[in-house]
């Protein structure tokens, strides 16, 4: 998505999240779905970020 960061949240949002805080706005709404689920799942251990060999972050699924 080419989403402006500033619109996405500001560090202390990120911290929230990351914190576990369910009041965070990246937590809910479309901030959830945009960030909010992908860095759960990265927490959760679910995906991992890759690197593709052409400059691009990726998610990959882990088992």
């Amino acid at each position: 998505m080419e989403v402006d960061p500033s619109l996405l949240g500001t560090r202390n949002d990120i911290e929230a999240l990351i914190d576990g805080d369910m009041n965070s706005k990246l937590s809910k709404g479309w901030r959830g779905e945009v960030v909010g689920e992908v860095v759960s799942n990265i927490l959760k251990g679910t995906v991992s970020l890759v690197f593709d060999g052409q400059n691009r972050i990726l998610l990959e699924p882990r088992n």
